[in-house]
């Protein structure tokens, strides 16, 4: 699965089967609100001042959050990578090849963009690491899967 953003559209736009997609989209929307309700108790308890200061504890326990459960979820792809039975590894390359393909076909191509350097708070960034170590990733529970079909979101 490939995920990006297009500056010619607002929010991300997703490439692979639609079960992928189903999940990442719910994956993204619990961490989302994960990292919201995270952010609300920590700004109740850090006492921040308003304006430029408050944003930076804002930003800095964000990126912090964020860059633990980046690393969390790759520790567990990795795993995942390890434990995969030869089918399941077949089932990988096909659906990897699948996306590249249609990459190709649309003239997709993606870039690195680090993003901006702005400031934020040390402390918030730690206090956010702490509560990104919190964050469950389990699977919703639902009826039997989607068939699989190539497409963009």
């Amino acid at each position: 699965m490939k995920i990006y953003r297009d500056r010619s559209k607002a929010g991300l736009t997703f490439i692979g089967f639609k079960s992928d997609i189903d999940f990442a989209t719910w994956l993204l929307d619990h961490l989302c609100d994960f990292v919201h309700a995270a952010l609300f108790e920590h700004l109740l308890d850090c006492l921040a001042p308003d304006g430029k200061e408050r944003k930076e504890v804002i930003r800095g326990f964000v990126v912090g959050c964020a860059e633990r459960i980046t690393k969390r979820l790759l520790g567990m792809c990795d795993q995942s990578k390890n434990a995969r039975t030869t089918n399941g590894k077949a089932l990988v390359v096909i659906k990897d090849q699948a996306i590249e393909d249609f990459m190709k076909t649309e003239g997709i191509r993606l870039r690195c963009d680090r993003g901006s350097r702005a400031r934020f708070s040390d402390g918030a960034r730690i206090a956010g690491q702490g509560a990104g170590d919190l964050a469950s990733f389990g699977r919703p529970v639902s009826g039997a899967g989607a068939t699989l079909r190539l497409g963009r979101t």
